[in-house]
């Protein structure tokens, strides 16, 4: 079976779309980079948070507890 070759326009019109994907995916990245350390910074209010769980588990352990 021969296999088919890109033209170079649509060789061209795949370099645009991972371009721009690659360019999304770099500015979501940075976002999470910004959250994390804004969060890594306010470690204050996870330390009065961190008495409390969460997890559906941990709150059934914990009621069986009490």
């Amino acid at each position: 079976m021969e296999q088919k070759k890109y033209t170079k326009k649509k060789l061209s019109d795949f370099e645009k779309v991972i371009l721009k994907l690659r360019q999304k995916a770099l500015e979501e990245m940075g976002v999470i980079r910004d959250n994390s350390i804004d969060d890594a910074a306010n470690t204050d209010s996870m330390a009065r948070d961190s008495n409390y769980a969460y997890h559906m588990a941990d709150v059934g352990t914990d009621a069986q507890e009490r």
